[in-house]
């Protein structure tokens, strides 16, 4: 059981971690963090990436991810043509 409650905080300490460091590298560019950690998502995967992939990883309902997508568009980080995003 304390094992278990040790890796946990270790791995809230890395998500939190990771985390600032994608938030600090977005800031420096022209996208949010969540805008970058959604574009990470979308490159580190092999096949096509739906909308509903990204709510489902991200917890997010159908609206946030619909807004989310709209404003990596409205940036030049759709990625839809080459990537296979497609809203729902």
């Amino acid at each position: 059981m304390e094992h278990d409650k040790h890796a946990a905080r270790y791995v809230s300490k890395l998500s939190n971690k990771l985390r600032r460091k994608i938030d600090a590298f977005s800031s420096k560019e022209s996208f949010s963090g969540s805008q970058g950690r959604v574009l990470h998502f979308i490159l580190a995967q092999s096949n096509d990436v739906f909308q509903k992939d990204i709510e489902e990883e991200y917890s997010l309902r159908p609206p946030t991810a619909t807004e989310l997508l709209k404003k990596n568009g409205e940036k030049r980080l759709d990625l839809s043509g080459i990537y296979g995003i497609f809203p729902r």
